[in-house]
């Protein structure tokens, strides 16, 4: 920072543009905090389907695939939960009742929305499903996958 006696800015004038400064910067938060941040969040949230979080899930990817006909908003979390806990907690949070599939994993869908689908299945098993190059803590046990395709 250039001392204000060598840039020729009295100090009056150089209070004035830091508080100035900070007027704009705190709008800026301002702004930020209610357009930017609530938005994402609440996007978050319902862009897939208001699924529940299941407690001590660690994001490990949040991705979005474009497509001609569809867009497919998926997201993937780690657990340290043994697979039937954490299937049981979805099937109760969402009343619906989990299908055993491919790869030891265990699929449902929302029950207001048949395109979204939450997966469970066993870390051993994530190379058979879709990855973002993040993997899951060592102590995880479960990886839950959350995709919604939108037509």
């Amino acid at each position: 920072m250039i001392p204000a006696k060598f840039a020729g800015i009295s100090d009056e004038s150089l209070f004035a543009m830091k508080h100035a400064l900070a007027k704009i910067l705190c709008f800026t938060l301002v702004l930020s905090g209610i357009f930017i941040f609530p938005a994402y969040r609440a996007g978050a949230r319902t862009e897939l389907g208001d699924v529940p979080l299941y407690p001590q899930g660690k994001v490990l990817c949040d991705q979005h695939v474009s497509g001609n006909t569809m867009h497919i908003l998926w997201r993937s979390y780690g657990s340290q939960a043994a697979v039937p806990t954490v299937v049981a907690f979805f099937e109760k949070k969402l009343g619906v009742t989990a299908t055993p599939a491919e790869n030891q994993s265990f699929s449902m869908a929302h029950p207001r929305n048949a395109d979204l689908k939450i997966v469970v299945f066993p870390k051993t098993q994530a190379q058979s499903f879709p990855q973002c190059g993040v993997a899951p803590e060592a102590s995880a046990n479960t990886i839950i996958l959350i995709s919604d395709a939108i037509h």
